[in-house]
């Protein structure tokens, strides 16, 4: 078998007491092979019914292949092809005329060209594929990992190594494909940032057009000095309603005034108001009691009148019977005796009227005291009348006054709202002259204004519209090269970590060493895998040791597809075991001198015992026994029996 030099991971590692890994001697990782085999060797006689005998024992190299894929990392690659997968390789979308498109576009174009490529890289475009064997589980590449810092580049001698069915080149083009993967999220990311870059490079000439229209038409409106005029119109505005106010402020507070003053006079007109009707109360109390004594007087005065009456028509009767008497006695002058008692009569009437004559006398006295009276009276009563007559003309005068007044003081409130009414409305034409006069100054801004702000608003129509566009072309880049990046995590689980000093600018072949046994039996081959292994040593009270099995995982997955290989494929069980039997490795000369110096190094290391050490020998001694051999020139006691 051609020797070649290739990365070999170790077979077994010792961890001592200080956490350190390191490997072991070849004869004393051939011990620890034959002590793990006696171990198990009962439970395999139970598992196999029928063994005869261990056919051979050889160690086995399975090809795997590291392949640097970026730096410090190697993607693990199975070499027999157990674990097929197909890959497919998916191509970019042409972007060349896209770059070149927007790059040499001006800012007018820049939006169309990214209307033409809005679906440039809404999908990949063509693809390629080959069919790749990457192991299935992390923790086998995690086995691998954690061993391959013990690598070292051995000549394969005395052992199989599997003849990989991956070739370097299929693995080769892998990684070319991984490696354009990446190199395709480098393109993306390159177009995704000149894509941005362009985009920022056109919205800022945008902004600064808008800047530039703003001060363009900033300049306009102030050389058309419209605020100011509009200021000045503002002022003469405001001083001409100011005027307005100040003049109707001055009737309102004139007639404010005129209001006070007139509340005061009807005030005053009504304290006197009262004062007269208490006046008026009191003459008329005394026109009432010269009423009284006026009619008191009328009557005692009706009384003498009609005594005097009385007395005037008894007067003139006593006259008439004098004169009727004097005409007798004339007559009848020459009757003595008549004439006499004529005479005693007239003078009888005489005395009496004498007496009606004092008596009326005395009567009229009396009665021209009591029109004197009467005419006090009267004239106190018509004076007093008067004094109330005049009293009622000034209540009557001071109520039409206060009427007056107070019909003054309404038609003042309604003067005031006139005038506030004048003032609104002296104010609203003045506002509707002026008003014109700013609409037309600031229709004038607002042509302006309104020209700027469509110029404004188109621009920042089109800024958004090559903002979205430009998200959208992102978003489409970077759902590609998330497309990309998950095609290459997929593969991120079978990489591991190169050690420093295992550098290589191509796919090598990493061999993993396991121990394959076979027993027979009566009537067919059986099978066990012996996989790497390690061996801690913990201290206690006294020392005695642990061993695990490495890549159990990667052991049992690489015998069932071993087998199934086996099985399927007679061909490459007749070429795996005629391998085997020529690598026997009880068959290999010195094999007994390797396994008792290894048995000694673990009995130094303390990591078996010599009862384990003698069961090893003993497993050894009935085995070249049957072959017609002896290991008594070793001087080594056995105990025990093979079974």
């Amino acid at each position: 078998m051609e020797e070649v030099t290739l990365p070999v991971l170790p077979y077994a590692l010792e961890i001592d007491e200080k956490g350190m890994e390191r490997d072991l001697p070849k004869e004393a990782e051939i011990a620890l092979l034959f002590l793990l085999i006696e171990s198990e060797f009962k439970k395999l006689f139970k598992k196999f019914k029928g063994i005869v005998k261990i056919s051979f024992i050889t160690k086995i190299y399975y090809p795997l292949w590291i392949a640097p894929w970026k730096e410090d990392i190697g993607l693990i690659i199975d070499g027999l092809n157990i674990f097929p997968q197909i890959i497919y390789y998916h191509e970019i979308p042409n972007y060349t005329n896209f770059i070149e498109g927007i790059k040499k576009s001006s800012t007018e174009e820049y939006l169309n060209k990214l209307r033409e490529y809005s679906l440039n890289f809404l999908d990949f475009k063509g693809s390629r594929s080959l069919i790749i064997s990457i192991f299935p589980r992390k923790d086998i590449i995690f086995d691998i990992q954690s061993c391959i810092i013990h690598y070292k580049k051995d000549n394969i001698t005395n052992a199989l190594s599997l003849n990989p069915k991956l070739s370097w080149q299929q693995v080769s083009n892998f990684i070319q494909i991984l490696k354009e993967s990446e190199a395709d999220i480098k393109t993306l990311n390159g177009i995704r940032k000149d894509l941005i870059e362009k985009t920022n490079e056109e919205i800022g000439k945008l902004k600064k057009e808008i800047e530039n229209i703003q001060k363009r038409y900033s300049t306009k409106i102030e050389s058309d000095k419209t605020e100011d005029k509009i200021k000045e119109l503002q002022v003469e505005y405001q001083s001409k309603v100011d005027e307005v106010n100040r003049r109707m402020e001055e009737e309102i507070k004139s007639l404010m005034s005129e209001s006070i003053i007139i509340q005061k006079e009807i005030q005053n007109l009504q304290e006197k108001q009262k004062e007269y009707s208490k006046v008026l109360e009191d003459l008329n109390e005394q026109s009432k009691t010269l009423s009284k004594q006026l009619d008191i007087l009328q009557r005692k005065r009706n009384e003498l009148s009609n005594k005097l009456l009385s007395q005037t028509a008894q007067l003139e009767t006593l006259k008439m019977e004098r004169n009727k008497l004097e005409d007798l006695a004339e007559a009848r002058k020459g009757i003595i005796e008549e004439l006499s008692l004529i005479r005693e009569r007239l003078l009888q009437i005489n005395g009496e009227m004498n007496k009606i004559g004092e008596f009326t006398l005395q009567l009229e006295r009396e009665l021209r005291q009591e029109n004197e009276k009467r005419e006090v009276l009267q004239d106190s009563l018509i004076k007093l009348n008067k004094q109330i007559g005049d009293l009622e003309r000034l209540i009557k005068d001071s109520n039409l006054l206060i009427m007056e007044k107070k019909d003054r003081l309404t038609s003042i409130s309604y003067q005031i709202e006139d005038v506030k009414k004048r003032r609104h409305e002296e104010i609203l034409k003045i506002d509707k002259e002026y008003r014109v006069k700013f609409d037309e100054m600031r229709d004038r801004i607002k042509i302006l204004q309104s020209e700027m702000t469509q110029k404004i608003e188109n621009i920042k129509r089109w800024i958004n519209e090559i903002i979205m566009r430009t998200d959208k072309i992102v978003l489409q880049i970077d759902r590609l090269s998330e497309l990309k990046s998950s095609f290459i995590r997929n593969f991120l689980y079978a990489s591991v970590y190169l050690p420093k000093n295992l550098k290589f600018d191509t796919p090598i072949m990493l061999e993993i060493p396991f121990y394959m046994v076979c027993y027979e039996t009566m009537g067919e081959r059986k099978y066990n895998f012996y996989s790497p292994i390690v061996i801690k040593r913990v201290y206690k009270i006294l020392p005695f040791k642990k061993i695990y099995i490495r890549m159990k995982i990667f052991d049992q997955i690489m015998k069932n597809k071993i087998y199934e290989l086996m099985e399927q494929d007679f061909s490459f069980e007749n070429e795996l075991l005629n391998c085997c039997i020529k690598l026997n490795l009880l068959e290999r000369s010195g094999i007994f001198e390797d396994l008792i110096k290894g048995i000694n190094q673990l009995k130094l290391r303390k990591l078996i015992s010599n009862k384990e050490a003698s069961k090893i020998m003993v497993f050894l001694s009935k085995y070249a026994l049957k072959r017609g051999k002896s290991l008594e020139k070793h001087d080594l006691r056995f105990e025990g029996e093979f079974e």
